[in-house]
C-alpha cells in the first residue's frame, strides 16, 4: 500500500509540474501561430514563378556553336511591396527624386567648380525631403 501512495504522490507531483509549462507554452505558441498567419495574409496570392527551358548558342570559330540548356523565367526576380513613396526634392530646381542617392548625384550639377566649401555642407543643403519643411 505504501508504494502505491509514494507511486501516486510522484505521478501528481510530475503532472503538476507539466501543466504550467504547458499552459505558459501555449500562450506563447498561440501567439506565434497568430504572428505567423498575419505574415502569411501578405504573401496568400503569391504565384511561384514559372520556368521554361531556354537553349543558348555560343559561336565558335571555324566548327559548331555549342549550345547550352538553361531554366529560365520572365518574370522579376523580387516582390516589390507597396511601401510607402517619400519624394525628395531639389531646393534648387523643385525636381522630384524617390531616393536620395539620385537627388545627390543630381545636386552636381547645381554645385560651381570650386566653391570653397565642404562636400558635406553642399549636400544637406540640398537634401531636404519635402517632410522636413
Amino acid at each position: 500500500m505504501e508504494m502505491n501512495s509514494e507511486l501516486d504522490k510522484s505521478e501528481t507531483n510530475q503532472n503538476y509540474d507539466a501543466e504550467p509549462s504547458i499552459k505558459k507554452r501555449g500562450v506563447e505558441l498561440g501567439a506565434v501561430l497568430r504572428n505567423q498567419s498575419l505574415a502569411l495574409k501578405e504573401f496568400i496570392n503569391v504565384v511561384p514563378r514559372k520556368f521554361h527551358l531556354k537553349t543558348i548558342e555560343i559561336p565558335t570559330i571555324g566548327g559548331e556553336p555549342i549550345k547550352l540548356k538553361t531554366w529560365a523565367s520572365t518574370e522579376p526576380r523580387h516582390l516589390k511591396k507597396n511601401e510607402k513613396k517619400t519624394e525628395i526634392v531639389c531646393l534648387v530646381c523643385g525636381r522630384v527624386f524617390d531616393e536620395k542617392r539620385k537627388l545627390l548625384n543630381h545636386a552636381r550639377y547645381h554645385k560651381p567648380k570650386d566653391n570653397g566649401k565642404r562636400k558635406d555642407d553642399d549636400e544637406k543643403d540640398l537634401t531636404q525631403s519635402e517632410g522636413d519643411n
